[in-house]
């Protein structure tokens, strides 16, 4: 059961308004494009030792979302010290600004075998001050209460993040974007062999495939529209290859953690 004044804790991001892109109202990773610069400003990249690694989204001044299997080595959690977070940015390295890691926060219970609770947090060493990025750097907004019980099967969600454009590529250096149905979970486990996708995960996919995230873009945000502002509800997770026909991406379920993400924040 989730705490109301936690929930409301954690969806008033900061005084800046979450989940409003920039740029077109849709564009259309693999089978995407690119998006125009700074199109979707709580988009993330995370850097490990110097080198780019995985997506994320901001979800408030001083916190990070993306995956657990993005700060797990081995089944070790690495320390907040190998970690950069780069905010603003379009095009990696040439762009955006870098913030150090000063808490690495996997969910306790990440399943690495069957990539189970894929979630985590980054608390930011210093808080990224909105006013001063502009329109380069904006939360993303978490689903309301009234979201947690809907499915969204059939709504189309948008995907972004910088990694490889075709399976076994390599990363890319702008940002894409790309457009995917979100399927149920009883089909996404009949593509699986029956493998059993939980309510902690959502899943989205092509039918003949094309249109995928892929290596590099764990931990960015799969969000859909609502009234105007985008909701994250989901988490680049895993999927079998990329953009293959029968072989749907699946995503951890935000939903299914708010109440965790509201224990873990504290200000």
């Amino acid at each position: 059961m989730i705490d109301p004044k936690q929930l409301s804790k954690i969806l008033v991001a900061s005084s800046c308004n979450c989940g409003i892109k920039n740029g077109p109202s849709f564009g259309l990773i693999v089978g995407g494009e690119e998006s125009t610069p700074n199109e979707w400003p709580w988009a993330i990249g995370i850097y490990r030792y110097g080198s780019f690694i995985c997506g994320g989204s901001i979800i408030n001044e001083r916190y990070i979302m993306t995956a657990a299997h993005c700060v797990s080595r081995n089944g070790q959690t690495q320390p907040a010290s190998s970690f950069q977070v780069l905010v603003g940015a379009h095009t990696l390295g040439s762009s955006g600004k870098y913030f150090k890691v000063e808490r690495v926060i996997p969910h306790e219970n990440y399943d690495q075998n069957y990539m189970q609770n894929d979630i985590a947090l980054f608390r930011l060493s210093t808080p990224i001050n909105f006013s001063q990025m502009g329109n380069t750097a904006r939360p993303i907004c978490l689903p309301s209460s009234s979201m947690i019980m809907k499915s969204f099967v059939g709504q189309i969600s948008t995907v972004v993040g910088w990694g490889t454009t075709r399976e076994g590529g390599q990363i890319s250096q702008k940002l894409q974007q790309v457009q995917i149905p979100i399927i149920s979970n009883e089909k996404c486990s009949q593509k699986y062999n029956r493998m059993n996708i939980r309510m902690g995960q959502i899943c989205a996919a092509y039918e003949e495939g094309g249109r995928d995230s892929c290596q590099g873009d764990s931990g960015g945000s799969l969000t859909v529209p609502v009234n105007g502002k985008y909701y994250q509800l989901g988490v680049v997770s895993w999927g079998s290859g990329c953009a293959r026909p029968g072989a749907p991406g699946v995503y951890t379920r935000v939903t299914n953690y708010l109440s965790w993400i509201a224990r873990k924040i504290s200000y």
